[in-house]
């Protein structure tokens, strides 16, 4: 079986988490799915499956999400998987909604605008089993990958998690963060581009979050392209 092939299918393995875009395997599924063939003896060594996936992903630019119009109006932003040390399957564990439409700006998140969020008081960070979750963005163009730390545990109630709508609220100041600090560096894809005059925060709609370690979450945007 060509290599391309095994490639395919190990991007799209049966069982996988299912999304509106489907999300990258991790190395070790890849490896698992080809040493499990029946053509296991032409197939490289690990560390050379690896290799080959890897090289992949960064000859595609590794996006998480892939280019689309997704939403009418809207465009998933491309961002670059997050590639934990350990192998991991993202899945999404959160989907935001706001009176039936997919996402809610990430302005609004910021000033606490939750008119019409739905499921606000749910919880939202059950499936992370600390008191603090690492935040990662990987903006599309840019060489610098965005990461910090925030509570992802009402301080209130010890072990219970915030609600959807604090989560939306904590992911879109520190996306605001992440844009100040892109607005810093050099973009080598100017569709792409942060900054006055490019996109903002008031652009921009976080659509859903996807869990990309034991600890670590990857935020999923919407672009306006109106």
């Amino acid at each position: 079986m060509p290599y391309q092939q095994l490639y395919d299918l190990a991007y799209s393995p049966p069982g996988y988490p299912t999304c509106s875009a489907p999300a990258f395997a991790p190395v070790s599924s890849f490896y698992e799915l080809t040493r499990a063939s029946p053509y296991a003896q032409d197939l490289p060594r690990r560390d050379e499956a690896e290799a080959i996936v890897l090289q992949d992903r960064q000859a595609t630019r590794g996006h998480f999400w892939p280019h689309g119009k997704g939403i009418s109006g809207w465009a998933y932003v491309p961002q670059r998987s997050y590639i934990p040390q350990s192998p991991y399957n993202p899945v999404t564990i959160l989907e935001y909604k706001v009176n039936g439409k997919v996402g809610i700006l990430l302005s609004d998140a910021c000033n606490r605008r939750f008119e019409g969020l739905e499921q606000r008081d749910d919880l939202a960070f059950t499936s992370i089993p600390g008191q603090k979750a690492s935040l990662r963005i990987l903006w599309p163009g840019y060489q610098q990958d965005f990461s910090c730390q925030f509570n992802v545990k009402d301080a209130r109630k010890n072990v219970q998690s915030i609600s959807v709508a604090k989560s939306a609220h904590e992911i879109a100041c520190k996306t605001k963060k992440a844009l100040d600090m892109y607005t810093l560096y050099t973009c080598n894809d100017a569709a792409w581009k942060i900054g006055p005059g490019h996109i903002g925060l008031n652009q921009l709609l976080l659509v859903r979050v996807v869990q990309v370690s034991k600890a670590g979450i990857q935020p999923v945007f919407c672009v306006s392209r109106l």
